[in-house]
């Protein structure tokens, strides 16, 4: 190392002689406080200027800690160590589910209900509740105690919340009335040829149908009131195992030696009491493997019904689309680290869980592939996705508890339910997980991708709108605003046509039905073109629900006016005139080439903006060849700014002339600004006009002209006015020229 000192020499007032040294005289020095680093298992230590802090991530064994950390100083100087907990990309909710662990035999999901629930035994009987999670805390759907004469292995309660379907054996199930525990039924499997069939599950499809998986098939049966079952269908195949997704009613069954062979059900919702057979098709799996029933996911993906197969040795997924005619290979996302791997559906993202490593990664199967690439609009061909929406980060360990904020430890103990629920059975509660936007947000680069990420999701009206904002005022290049703005009017032309073709078939129940069969094949079981972007769902007419039917948010011309052009205005500065001019002419150039009428606010605000930076010859130039359309009220405007530049008054009265049915305006006009020959010359070139004689007389006399007056009076008397106009024309002629 070097030792540097800068020695000078001082005399004291005793003429003794000291050395002291300068620290003072550097031109660079370090700050007064730091922030310590683990340098022991510190795997990665880098500074990340989007947080503005000093990111760790530490290998302590079975688990990883990553710390965000940024320096800040207190109002009395001293120093403290923050440690930041809002930069996650993925947070449990702010309410929770608490789950009895004590005496709690079964504790599941369900997805049909969407809701947590619990079996507990508690001596002579069993506790059944069933729990849903809202934004105010949980809330108990269903509670009941039935007596502990049997053995629950699975507990599956009706959509009406009347009958309880409880397996308690391999081979039967018992289906129990919740009101009256001596009214039930006990239905045994079909027996094989060999004697030997074990029921996998059961789900209840309708309040009236339930379904049975068996080793040896499928059973459908229906179920009434006087509790009698009647088989309706059968499947006679080998299962593997299987997997249901309630929401969309899809039942999944594993063939074959290796179980890759697939075979899918479908249990229509407008047809109760039917089950559908569908096309099976098989997943590609390397050799020597089997595929097991934790390889696969069903998940409804934006309006696309996905087969996900989790490819653990290559470590990517693979994700078929499901539809009426065929099963596609459609998607392969890399995952790039090995270990275990469970899946969560969040605002339509796939969020992929590593276990091991303790990360998440969170990606977007519509997201374009290249950037500044345009939306895509037609089929979608094969493609592969090898980075994730953004880096990997843990999931937010805070949650909100009774009183304060508490830790809980990610991953561990926790069971990944979907589309977005995990359960801790460790700490005993239930979260639903989120996304935070705000967070991820930071994480893109480009603007044009960005908003088309945020034009997917819920709730991201607010983070859209500021994240233009904030790109004109960063001026933001004008060919990206430009891509921008045409990405947005065409959601918005989209929406319009939405609203029209509704209007005009809300009246019409067969094209109603014919619309809402399709919706079933789109939204439930996968488009007939097996395309992503082309699934269309059908509403009714919601002009307050501003979404287009393939899920787009739609930003009106209200939304940039008031929401982006306005603040844009007021944070702005005189420099940034020229630019804004060029952002707002640039939208106007977006609105035109999609054949949306440009609303007039968008050019008051033009000509606000020229008038008041002093651009009059820019303004006539664009009212002379028509760049700012006419309408009343940019007329009324220009009316309002003559006295600022004059000739803003004959552009006026130009526009009013050309927009038609607006003559009384223009005699208004003329009459106010004094030109009473010219009013006069304009009432004989136009045929129909509603004359007001008293108006005339009243602005001939403001004029103080006697010839003016003159000619009016003349003018009117040459009319057929009535005797009281005659009158009162003919006194105040006298009074005048008395």
């Amino acid at each position: 190392e070097y030792e540097i000192d800068c020695t000078r020499e001082t005399m004291s007032r005793d003429r003794s002689v000291s050395i002291e040294k300068d620290t003072r005289h550097f031109h660079i020095e370090l700050s007064d406080t730091n922030i310590p680093i683990t340098t022991r298992h510190c795997d990665l230590v880098y500074f990340d200027d989007a947080l503005n802090a000093i990111v760790e991530c530490r290998n302590v064994g079975r688990e990883y800690e990553i710390d965000c950390t940024r320096e800040t100083m207190s109002r009395d100087r001293s120093v403290s160590i923050e440690k930041d907990t809002r930069h996650f990309h993925i947070e449990l909710s702010d309410t929770n589910i608490p789950i009895t662990t004590r005496h709690c035999d079964l504790v599941y999901f369900d997805d049909a209900l969407n809701a947590i629930v619990e079996c507990r035994n508690v001596g002579r009987e069993y506790e059944i509740d069933c729990t849903q999670l809202t934004d105010l805390g949980p809330q108990v759907l269903f509670s009941c105690t039935i007596p502990n004469t049997r053995r629950i292995d699975e507990v599956r309660l009706s959509p009406n919340f009347l009958y309880l379907a409880i397996k308690s054996g391999d081979d039967k199930i018992e289906i129990v009335n919740v009101d009256n525990f001596d009214q039930s039924i006990t239905q045994t499997c079909k027996r094989t040829r060999s004697g030997r069939n074990v029921i996998l599950g059961c789900y209840w499809t309708s309040d009236t149908n339930i379904v049975y998986i068996t080793t040896s098939g499928i059973e459908f049966y229906g179920f009434n009131r006087k509790f009698s079952l009647r088989l309706l269908k059968e499947y006679k195949i080998s299962v593997n195992w299987y997997i249901y997704n309630a929401n969309v009613r899809i039942l999944m069954i594993s063939q074959g030696t290796i179980g890759n062979i697939l075979q899918w059900y479908h249990f229509p919702l407008h047809k109760v009491g039917h089950i559908m057979k569908l096309p099976k098709f098989e997943v590609e799996i390397q050799k020597g493997s089997i595929l097991e029933k934790q390889d696969i996911v069903v998940a409804q993906i934006y309006y696309g019904l996905f087969c996900i197969y989790i490819n653990r040795e290559s470590h990517e997924l693979v994700l078929y689309l499901l539809s009426k005619e065929k099963v596609s290979r459609k998607v392969e996302i890399d995952l790039v680290t090995p270990g275990m791997v469970n899946l969560s559906i969040v605002d339509n993202l796939l969020i992929s869980h590593n276990i091991e490593h303790k990360i998440s990664m969170v990606f977007d199967i519509k997201l374009p592939r290249e950037r500044n690439s345009q939306l895509i609009v037609g089929p979608q061909p094969e493609h592969r996705i090898n980075f994730p929406v953004a880096g990997p980060l843990p999931i937010s360990n805070y949650y909100r508890g009774t009183d304060q904020t508490e830790i809980v430890d990610v991953y561990d103990n926790w069971l990944f339910c979907l589309p977005s629920f995990v359960l801790d059975t460790n700490v005993g509660k239930a979260w639903e997980l989120n996304i935070n936007l705000e967070t991820l947000s930071v994480s893109f680069s480009d603007r044009h991708r960005l908003v088309e990420f945020l034009l997917r999701r819920d709730n991201s009206k607010r983070l859209l709108l500021d994240v233009l904002t904030q790109s004109i005022l960063e001026k933001e290049s004008l060919n990206v605003l430009s891509q921008i703005f045409d990405m947005l009017n065409r959601i918005l032309t989209t929406h319009y046509s939405e609203i029209e073709e509704n209007e005009e078939n809300q009246n019409d129940d067969t094209m109603i039905a014919q619309r809402r069969t399709e919706t079933f094949w789109r939204v439930f079981v996968g488009a007939r073109t097996n395309d992503v972007d082309n699934m269309v769902e059908y509403s009714e007419p919601n002009l307050q629900k501003l979404r287009t039917s393939q899920g787009y948010m739609v930003i009106t011309q209200e939304d940039f006016y008031n929401e982006i052009l306005l603040p844009v205005e007021d944070a702005g500065d005189g420099d940034n005139t020229q630019y804004l001019f060029a952002v707002v002419v640039e939208y106007i150039r977006s609105l035109e080439f999609e054949k949306i009428t440009v609303q007039s606010f968008i050019y008051e605000f033009v000509i606000d903006l020229l008038v008041r930076h002093n651009r009059f010859y820019q303004l006539h130039q664009f009212l002379q060849y028509h760049v700012v359309n006419d309408s009343l009220h940019v007329a009324c405007q220009l009316l309002s700014l003559s006295k600022l530049y004059p000739p803003t008054y004959q552009l006026a009265l130009d526009m009013l002339k050309r927009l038609g049915g607006h003559n009384e305006h223009i005699l208004e006009v003329l009459l106010t600004k004094g030109f009473i020959l010219q009013a006069l010359r304009f009432v004989n070139s136009e045929k129909k006009l509603f004359l007001q004689p008293r108006r005339f007389y009243e602005a001939a006399l403001l004029v103080d002209d006697p010839n003016i007056y003159f000619t009016v009076y003349h003018f009117f008397r040459r009319r057929n006015l009535d005797e009281e106009t005659k009158d009162l024309f003919q006194q105040t002629y006298t009074e005048y020229f008395r």
